[in-house]
């Protein structure tokens, strides 16, 4: 797919994981990348 897609002239191609939410520090301009696993029960 991604090669069809270059072929016909795309420039970039961006995927989103629904699982992995960065939260966006808007004052500093960082992402800030807590990826929790798991949790204790």
């Amino acid at each position: 797919m991604a090669l069809k897609l270059e072929e016909a002239g795309v420039d970039a191609l961006v995927f989103f994981n629904r699982f992995y939410q960065p939260d966006i520090d808007l004052l500093r301009l960082q992402v800030l990348d807590d990826l929790n696993l798991s949790e204790p029960n």
